[in-house]
This record gives C-alpha cells, sequence and structure tokens, in this order.
C-alpha cells in the first residue's frame, strides 16, 4: 500500500478500488481536461442555483413587506368592520383546517410578537395583525430542482392561501403592484426566462431548507 510520501503534490492521479486493493497510475491529460470541464459545469450550475435562490428570496421578501406594512399601518376600522370580520373568521378557519393550529402555533406566536414588536395596538388592531399572521407564509414563486440542468430553477406553483390573503387585503383597501400581480398569476419574466430550459425530470434534488407546509394550496 502506497503511502503518502510516495505521491508527487504537483501530479494528478487516477485511482480505482476493488475489493482487496487500490491501483493508482498518473491519469492523463485527457482525464485531467475532462475532470476540469466537468467541474466548471458543476460551478456554473452551483452559482445559477445560488442565483435562483437570492432572486426567490428577494422577490417574495419584497411582496411580504409590501402586506406586513400595510397592516401594521392600516386604521380606517370604522369603514371596514365587516371586512375585519371575514378577515378574522378567515384567518381562524385556517387555524382550524391545520388541526387547530396543531405544529405551527409556536411559529405563529412568533409572528406575531414580531409584529406587535414597539407598538400598542387597539383591539382591532390585534385581531388584524393576527389573522394576518396566521395566513401569511405562502408563496407561489418557489425554487425547485431541475433534474435535467442539474440546478435549482424558478418555479410558479399557484396558492390558495396567498389569493386568499390578497383579496382580504384588497377588500380593506390594498393596492398590489404590478409585480405582485404577475408573481400571484404566474406570468412573472422570471417564470418565463427559467422555463425555456427543459422540463424537470424528478430527479432527486440536494437537500434544501426551502419549505412552506402551511400553505393551504
Amino acid at each position: 500500500m502506497p503511502s503518502e510520501e510516495d505521491f508527487d503534490p504537483n501530479t494528478k492521479y487516477y485511482f480505482t478500488k476493488s475489493y482487496c486493493f487500490d491501483i493508482f497510475r498518473d491519469a492523463t491529460e485527457e482525464e485531467i481536461a475532462s475532470n476540469t470541464a466537468k467541474e466548471a459545469e458543476r460551478e456554473a450550475s452551483r452559482e445559477l442555483s445560488r442565483q435562483v435562490r437570492e432572486t426567490v428570496d428577494v422577490i417574495n421578501t419584497r411582496h411580504e413587506t409590501l402586506r406586513r406594512n400595510f397592516i401594521l399601518q392600516f386604521n380606517d376600522f370604522k369603514k371596514h368592520q365587516k371586512d375585519l370580520k371575514m378577515f378574522v373568521l378567515t384567518g381562524m378557519d385556517f387555524l382550524i383546517q391545520t388541526r387547530g393550529g396543531y405544529g405551527i402555533t409556536s411559529t405563529l406566536k412568533d409572528k406575531v410578537d414580531a409584529l406587535m414588536e414597539g407598538i400598542a395596538p387597539s383591539p382591532d388592531q390585534a385581531l388584524l395583525i393576527k389573522a394576518y399572521a396566521a395566513l401569511e407564509g405562502a408563496r407561489c414563486m418557489e425554487e425547485e430542482w431541475n433534474g435535467n440542468l442539474g440546478r435549482y430553477t424558478i418555479k410558479y406553483h399557484e396558492s390558495e392561501r396567498l389569493n386568499t390573503l390578497y383579496g382580504l387585503l384588497m377588500n380593506l383597501g390594498y393596492e398590489m403592484s404590478e409585480e405582485e400581480d404577475q408573481v400571484l398569476k404566474g406570468t412573472h419574466e422570471a417564470y418565463e426566462r427559467d422555463e425555456v430550459n427543459a422540463d424537470d425530470t424528478g430527479a432527486k434534488a440536494p437537500t434544501s431548507d426551502n419549505s412552506d407546509s402551511e400553505d393551504m394550496g
């Protein structure tokens, strides 16, 4: 069995392994070039996946910020008592549909605490904030593994929960931006630009921490 001292640190080696022994030889120029090209392709895929994750995060965060700021600044409760009640009832229905909030109550409490930090809400405002916190969190624009391309791409997934939230917000006077409308309907240019490539083969993706287990649709 060769030791570490037997190998030149400036030489690339070809390696194969069997049950009883290992065989080493100098790598050929073709093998070195092939491995270099493959690594360059993998690095390019990793960079494109990074850009996809960044795009998805930036757009979704921008839209969530618009929705959150509207809720925190809303104060026309006298005019919108009916709409407020519908908002609260819808939030309650969502919690009931998720088995009384089982598994998400701690997350919901954290959301509410963060939204109410530094403010002293009126009863109506507190109800609105809590209902909003229960419904917020769904996404239409998501990153998804593409087996053909060997990287993540930007995909559209219709969300009943997000559509419902926007409907409730607009009843209160929220004005949806053009970009929000495009993301919600699946017409945003990010979807089109990404789907020019290849269909998903269903190949197993690397581990990803991006998920939305709370989505109603």
